[in-house]
């Protein structure tokens, strides 16, 4: 058997309600919620596109 290392790019799409006193303040919450990937649930229905790219790897031998 091979051994292969797999890179998985997914974009998803979700419309959130984000509460703030302007757009401004409401851009520097959303800096929040993208870095703190846990905020926000994702679900199969919001998965838009997504790829794969595979590479074998080299030969070697496990220790």
């Amino acid at each position: 058997m091979k051994k292969y290392e797999v890179t998985l790019t997914a974009h998803y799409e979700k419309t959130i309600s984000v509460y703030a006193d302007s757009p401004e303040e409401a851009r520097e919450k959303l800096k929040t919620v993208l870095f703190d990937t846990d905020l926000v649930s994702f679900s199969d229905a919001d998965f838009v596109c997504g790829e794969a790219d595979i590479m074998l790897l080299p030969f070697c031998t496990d220790p």
